[in-house]
């Protein structure tokens, strides 16, 4: 075994073997310029990252140059940097990777006391410990989650990107093993929001669009689908010929159109696992569905002005007529819509439509609606005005 050498040696080694990658690197070290050389060292990491750099390679440069002044570098830098190397050296060995990062990162005081490294750091710990398929490794992730989540709640927005970037990956991994759809979906949504599209590959793209699509339908509080249509990842499935069918029913089942949503998921759904989960869930879709054209009717549609009658409910939502009254109760419940039930009548009366994101045909039927409302309104005026001059005339 060789004796080990100091940093000072090691990085003149390296630059004197590749002078295009490390003579910068020795050269920003011997000048103690930490800031410089820190973007440097993660400048190297990532063109490490893109050549497949081989393992033993990434951990001797952290035990034989980067130790030696890591304690001088920014908290959050190092976390960057160490958590990087992990990846290097560890790609398949989710357990090894957790130890070189509690060898590297836990129990410092510098990385303790800055919220971002500390972030950072649980974070890929819980997504580390997610894969293992250890029971044990899964309790400590959901320890570990929720310590993530209070330091992002108690930094209240200050955040780096890539730091919530980092917490909301791994909050949604560790949801989705969980089975908690809207809590997925949610985090999901959030680490979409403040990631590039493009550090994702086209692969990890379609899976976190078919990921979150599933969940919104899942989800059994998740009624304002507009969002997840908004989605780069999810607009994007509708220009590939082998994902635009799930942006079709995403778009079905928003727009509460029963008949196509079935259809499709009866005969045109491509991914057996996909088919598995909508068809297990197929009764609770059924009834969200209904939600969903019930509320459209009273957004949208001005030929009722907010006056539903029992028997028209029934038609346009498909559901028994005795069934209507329980449809618009669970409506009422879930603050889908506010109002009342007219039972003597057989009226619904709707006051408020709960606020949703709206694409251009929604908005034209939202103008349409307006248009209707102001001529009614109008011609109520008119008439008003009529009657008055006929009673205020002198016979």
């Amino acid at each position: 075994m060789s004796a080990p050498i100091d940093a000072k040696t090691y990085i003149e080694q390296r630059a004197a073997s590749e002078p295009e990658l490390y003579a910068q690197v020795s050269d920003l070290y011997q000048k103690r310029l930490w800031h410089q050389l820190t973007q440097h060292i993660v400048a190297l990491i990532e063109h490490w990252q893109e050549g497949g750099v081989q393992s033993e390679l990434a951990l001797s440069f952290y035990h034989s140059f980067l130790r030696d002044f890591e304690t001088r570098l920014n908290p959050l830098s190092l976390a960057q940097i160490v958590v990087g190397l992990s990846r290097l050296v560890y790609r398949q060995d989710a357990k090894n990777a957790i130890v070189f990062l509690r060898h590297t990162l836990g129990e410092k005081g510098h990385i303790e006391r800055n919220v971002a490294a500390r972030t950072l750091y649980t974070s890929e710990l819980v997504r580390l410990l997610l894969r293992t398929g250890d029971a044990a490794d899964l309790e400590e992730a959901g320890r570990l989650q929720a310590e993530a989540a209070s330091l992002v709640a108690a930094a209240a927005g200050a955040l780096d990107p890539a730091v919530s970037s980092a917490y909301y990956r791994a909050a949604s991994d560790y949801y989705k093993v969980m089975g908690s759809a809207a809590d997925f979906y949610r985090h999901a949504l959030a680490f979409l929001s403040c990631t590039p599209t493009e550090v994702l590959s086209p692969d990890e793209r379609v899976e976190w669009a078919l990921d979150i699509g599933m969940a919104a339908l899942l989800g059994k509080d998740i009624y304002n689908l507009g969002e997840v249509r908004q989605c780069e990842v999810i607009r994007a499935l509708a220009d590939q010929a082998e994902t635009d069918w799930f942006y079709r029913l995403l778009v079905a089942f928003e727009t509460g159109n029963i008949e196509v949503f079935e259809r499709m998921v009866a005969h045109q759904v491509a991914e057996p696992r996909i088919q598995e989960m909508l068809h297990t869930n197929m009764t609770m879709l059924s009834q969200k569905i209904r939600l969903l054209r019930f509320m459209r009717l009273a957004a949208f549609d001005a030929t009722y002005a907010g006056r539903i009658p029992f028997a028209d409910a029934a038609a346009e939502c498909q559901v028994a007529l005795d069934e209507v009254e329980h449809m618009v109760m669970k409506a009422l419940s879930e603050g889908l819509v506010q109002g009342s039930i007219d039972q003597v009548d057989q009226i619904i009366i709707i006051t408020h439509v709960q606020p949703r994101v709206l694409d251009r045909q929604d908005v034209a039927k939202m103008v349409g609606y307006l248009e209707s409302w102001e001529k009614r309104t109008d011609e109520m005026l008119h008439g008003l005005q009529s009657e008055s001059q006929e009673l205020l005339s002198p016979t």
